[in-house]
């Protein structure tokens, strides 16, 4: 949604920190905690609002040890079919795929 800030109430795990610019995109920035863990997304604030970033935050270890993403998005790709064609690799061997009977199962 493009109107976070009307559409997040206020909770004591969840919060709406306004907006602010991630590559030059406003986004809505977002966290959401618990014991154990913190998550911070910023979603840009457009009419595609895509995930322009987000942290993760371990905090059941100590020194909270983080993975941090910003995310580049391609919304008009040029691909062609050719990126789609499997090519096995040399050697490869086909194998058949058979359902285990019932008895098997018992």
């Amino acid at each position: 949604y493009t109107d976070l800030d009307k559409r997040l109430a206020p909770t004591n795990n969840g919060y709406y920190f306004g907006v602010v610019s991630i590559d030059g995109q406003p986004c809505h920035y977002i966290g959401f905690t618990n014991d154990k863990r913190e998550l911070q997304v910023w979603i840009e604030k457009s009419e595609t609002p895509l995930i322009r970033k987000f942290v993760i935050i371990d905090k059941s270890v100590a020194y909270y040890p983080r993975s941090s993403t910003v995310i580049h998005w391609n919304l008009k790709p040029h691909l062609k079919e050719k990126h789609f064609l499997f090519q096995p690799p040399k050697g490869a061997a086909n194998i058949s795929i058979v359902p285990v009977s019932s008895k098997e199962k018992e």
